[in-house]
């Protein structure tokens, strides 16, 4: 009786640790980006990109979820449609970025540049924006956001 436990107790973690490997960043993605700054459908997850100069990336429905963005440079770009939940991204510039029907939910945005971006259709449930500058953000049908 104690093997079968083990066994399964095994097997168990092993699915566990090759579910978190697939959850984890594609380094070749990572590549692809840090080359060209287009890396649109691309697996992000977890990625540490703190500092990253991605002004006009083209970014579009990637998974970016868990990654950690501190003081990454994304102004002006595309952002559509991308899953950035639970995001670390403080001080980050997102100015005049493209984030229309993105996932924010619960990432942490304090003290980010927001202005201008549109952030129409987003999912904002959850999120910090402590100290975050909004002026002039496309806010429509954003969900979770209240405003000051």
């Amino acid at each position: 009786m104690k093997k079968l436990f083990y066994l399964s107790s095994l097997v168990g973690l092993t699915f566990g640790v090759m579910s978190h490997a697939l959850q984890a960043a594609d380094a070749s993605h990572v590549e692809k980006l840090m080359r060209s700054k287009q890396c649109p459908m691309c697996n992000l997850s977890s990625a540490n990109l703190d500092g990253i100069d991605l002004v006009r990336a083209n970014l579009s429905r990637s998974n970016i979820k868990d990654a950690s963005l501190n003081n990454a440079n994304l102004r002006s770009a595309n952002l559509q449609g991308v899953n950035l939940s639970n995001a670390t991204m403080t001080s980050v510039n997102l100015r005049g970025a493209n984030l229309t029907n993105a996932n924010l939910h619960s990432a942490n945005l304090t003290g980010a540049n927001l202005r201008g971006a549109n952030l129409s259709g987003a999912d904002l449930r959850g999120a910090n924006l402590t100290g975050a500058h909004l002026n002039g953000a496309n806010l429509t049908g954003a969900v979770g956001y209240t405003p000051p």
